[in-house]
């Protein structure tokens, strides 16, 4: 019996392991594969297209620094920003240009696969190198439009002219998004946790709107299969196989035929948080009608998914057929092998049957590599068990299940009022699993929050602590200290707080204080040893791929490598709820 299982320990001791028995005879795992190669499925006749992100950009004006501005400096960027100033009415120029209250930034963004109009983008501003700008402290981006860009010389080639010779150039494309608003500078999610955080770039949180319609994902059918009764028969095939309301405007429906050549696709609702098990699970859809649950087909898939080396993708195909499968998967869920009760309850998650939540629970608090994947399913459920489960894997001791529980039961409902929390001006404060060991997380990407985790996080005099404009103190055997504040817009402020890490946070928040002010503090609480818990940033739980999990099963079994074709590793790795992608490459100066 497999009590547990390590993908690194399998994947380091493949090599050694000698062949086990397999579940099936030799000659009935090919006759296995046979027959569910025979079943033509939607991913046989075609590719996935619009998975890719969009990079846009621009330049935007910052105002209301105090004194830390350089001006505008002289040169094409100027001239850009001029030109929409003037296009948005704006007057005085010249003397806004000159002002050390203001910057020109670059202004960056990432547009995400599967975006719809009017949704939040986080953006990122860089005071350019040429500038005299020292920091964006307290500064705001006034409202600017990013673009995409490609090109001129693979625009060329596209058209078939040649580009022998030709220098090439950037071609400003359309307006994705309209960005504005307050900046939290310093706050970096590429610097090391070691590093001073740069004040002069910054990012606002959902300080993008999409411009464009609705980026849905596309299945581009090969060229022998472009016809128009072929385009509607996919997309009739992926209506009847993925229920719930649907996403495409107007339609009511997953899938779409917009020409004989492209099937348009919306992500359900159940699949939101892990966009890439969408894109997978559509390709194995059977083309024609599904085999029934009695069929040859699916009995050998029912086998398969109880023997590690084809598990992960007989759960895929099976859960490509739809909920008639959710007996044959409730099987896998008393398997002694880990692996098969995960495979079995993932795919039960997401076929809407709630009797998977004890195990992806168990598979959380048990199996850290597939972490990311359960607790996702977790979400992707809205049943009481769910909620049940991941309010108990609050109070585990791995930092990474901790805050990925919460980051699931926002998810899963952000109204409830364990995770709702209190907005504090430019960031959330959240506490959470009262009655556990006390910790501390901050987010550096996706949403400005701090969460406190446990019993009473708090600090420990004495200390006296610096972080930009804030000071911190308080002397040996005190239960009070002193926030004081240093600006030169505001003078000084100073208020009396506890000891407590909420009540500091707070204060920070009432000083006029921002997240980035409230982060730094509790690092330097930290660094000092300050503070009586561990202060984690971006403590994600981390996911191999899906085809990891695959080659792992197959090791397991002796080395075969049946069904691995199935889930190449090309569409997505970390689920959507778990993605902390890095911020975009401003251009060079």
């Amino acid at each position: 019996m497999i009590a547990r299982w390590s993908l690194v320990a399998l994947l380091a001791v493949a090599g050694c392991l000698s062949p086990q028995t397999r579940f099936q005879a030799e000659d009935e795992a090919e006759r296995a594969d046979r027959v569910v190669s025979d079943i033509k499925t939607i991913g046989d006749i075609s590719q996935m297209a619009g998975m890719e992100a969009v990079p846009v950009a621009g330049v935007g004006l910052v105002t209301r620094l105090e004194g830390t501005g350089g001006g505008v400096p002289p040169g094409p960027e100027r001239t850009m920003l001029e030109e929409a100033l003037k296009k948005a009415g704006c007057e005085n120029i010249k003397e806004l240009f000159n002002s050390k209250s203001t910057a020109l930034v670059r202004v960056a963004a990432l547009v995400p696969a599967g975006s719809r109009k009017g949704e939040p983008i986080d953006v990122y501003v860089t005071v350019p190198d040429t500038s005299r700008t020292t920091s964006l402290r307290g500064g705001v981006l006034e409202e600017c439009v990013l673009y995409n860009y490609a090109s001129s010389n693979q625009l060329s080639t596209l058209a078939g002219n040649s580009v022998a010779g030709r220098s090439d150039a950037a071609i400003r494309g359309h307006a994705w998004v309209r960005a504005s608003g307050p900046i939290l500078a310093g706050v970096r999610p590429e610097a090391d946790p070691d590093d001073t955080p740069s004040m002069k770039t910054g990012v606002i949180w959902g300080g993008g709107k999409c411009l464009m319609g609705d980026r849905t994902f596309a299945l581009l059918l090969n060229p022998d299969q472009q016809y128009a009764r072929v385009a509607m028969r996919v997309a009739e095939r992926i209506n009847e196989t993925f229920h719930g309301p649907g996403l495409s405007a107007g339609s009511g429906e997953i899938a779409h035929a917009s020409t004989k050549t492209t099937v348009s696709l919306t992500v359900p609702g159940a699949y939101r948080l892990n966009m890439a098990r969408f894109l997978r699970v559509v390709r194995l859809v059977p083309l024609e009608s599904p085999p029934p649950a009695d069929s040859e087909y699916a009995q050998k898939l029912a086998r398969q998914l109880l023997d590690p080396a084809t598990t992960i993708t007989a759960a895929l195909r099976l859960e490509a057929l739809g909920t008639q499968s959710i007996p044959a998967l409730k099987v896998g869920l008393h398997s002694d092998v880990p692996l098969v009760r995960f495979a079995a309850a993932e795919s039960l998650a997401y076929l809407g049957s709630p009797s998977c939540g004890e195990e992806l629970a168990r598979q959380v608090a048990e199996q850290p590599f597939v972490q990311a994947f359960a607790l996702t399913a977790l979400a992707s459920l809205n049943e009481a068990i769910c909620r049940v489960k991941l309010e108990e894997l609050l109070r585990a001791p791995n930092p990474e299940t901790r805050f990925g529980a919460y980051r699931a039961l926002r998810a899963l409902d952000e109204r409830d009022p364990l995770v709702q929390g209190e907005r504090l001006d430019t960031f959330w404060l959240h506490q959470v699993a009262r009655g556990s060991a006390p910790q501390v997380h901050y987010s550096t990407a996706k949403r400005a929050e701090i969460v406190l985790f446990g019993d009473t996080p708090q600090l420990t005099a004495p200390f006296s602590l610096l972080a930009g404009e804030f000071t911190l103190r308080a002397k040996p055997g005190e239960s009070t200290c002193t926030l004081s504040r240093f600006s030169k817009r505001h003078g000084q402020q100073s208020k009396t707080c506890s000891l407590e890490g909420a009540d500091v946070v707070r204060g920070v928040a009432e000083l006029g204080g921002n997240y980035a002010d409230a982060i730094e503090l509790l690092r330097q609480a930290e660094s000092t040893r300050s503070l009586n818990c561990a202060l984690k940033g971006d403590a994600l739980p981390k996911a191999p791929t899906v085809y990891d999990l695959a080659r792992a099963g197959v090791q397991m079994a002796g080395g075969a490598t049946t069904g691995l074709a199935t889930v190449s590793a090309d569409i997505g790795a970390t689920p959507t709820l778990y993605e902390n992608p890095p911020p975009p490459k401003p251009a060079a100066d």
